[in-house]
């Protein structure tokens, strides 16, 4: 990859931490923030490529380990954890036991 010596943040979302300005085309404009990890071995992070002479945006999405997820579909697997997390807390509190 070629070192860009212009830095290039004016397109940089709040939540962006990779280092911009470094890198000409296209990987120069992809915007990551940081991973959260799901299990020892898999992360998740947040990602959008901007334009930044036309704004235009390819994203957000949600990166999962080599998996590109559109916004919707992260928050219906969300919705779907809790869903998860509310049965499994209304057994435990009807059944008297504990979940860690």
């Amino acid at each position: 990859m070629t070192i860009n010596p212009v830095a290039a943040t004016a397109t940089c979302p709040a939540w962006c931490t990779a280092e911009q300005g470094v890198f000409l085309g296209e990987e120069d404009h992809l915007h990551t923030g940081a991973p959260l990890p799901l299990t020892t071995a898999v992360t998740a992070r947040l990602c959008v490529t901007i334009d930044p002479e036309t704004g235009a945006a390819d994203g957000p999405y949600v990166v999962v380990d080599s998996d590109e997820w559109t916004i919707e579909h992260t928050l219906n697997i969300g919705h779907a954890f809790l869903a998860l997390a509310q049965l499994g807390q209304s057994l435990s509190a009807s059944t008297g036991s504990h979940v860690l």
